[in-house]
């Protein structure tokens, strides 16, 4: 397995903050480089938190599939619909609500996308609200964000990754 995969064994012992520096020093694998096959362990599609670097290593986009596995969620972030829900990245990158989208900003955002960088941060399924923790306490304490909006957590940096508690 490539090692654009941080894997919950690996990352457990970790706090939340030595995770965000983990993050950005761990490999990645370009967008373009990715194969749906990667994204798979054990026949499972992988659960976690996701982060999209830009041609200059800025963090673009962090976001969680604990709901919807990892395959699904790529997808849904580059549906052009007025409708979906899950293209927040799509909105983020060409700066437009869903419904001003069209065609041409597509083309722009495919050609930029396949080469961001990509990691994934496994997390086992039962532990889908340590993944929705996880992803609030990166996106907070990240540069500059469009899902800044979402509620803060508070939680503390020095938490092990295996502490976190698993309810709401």
């Amino acid at each position: 397995m490539s090692k654009f995969i941080l894997f919950y064994d690996e990352i457990k012992e970790l706090s939340l903050e030595e995770l965000h520096i983990e993050i950005l020093r761990t490999d990645r694998i370009k967008v373009k480089e990715l194969k749906l096959v990667d994204l798979l362990h054990n026949n499972r599609s992988l659960l976690g938190v996701y982060v999209f670097f830009d041609e200059n290593n800025n963090i673009v986009y962090i976001g969680k599939s604990s709901s919807r596995a990892i395959l699904e969620r790529l997808a849904g972030h580059l549906d052009p619909r007025p409708l979906s829900f899950f293209n927040n990245l799509l909105c983020t990158m060409t700066g437009k609500p869903k419904k001003l989208i069209v065609h041409e900003d597509m083309d722009v955002v495919y050609e930029k996308m396949i080469n961001f960088d990509f990691l994934f941060i496994q997390f086992p399924d039962h532990l889908r609200n340590v993944i929705d923790k996880v992803e609030k306490y990166l996106v907070m304490n990240s540069d500059k964000f469009h899902n800044k909006r979402r509620s803060w957590i508070d939680i503390n940096p020095q938490m092990l990754i295996k502490d976190i508690p698993n309810s709401k």
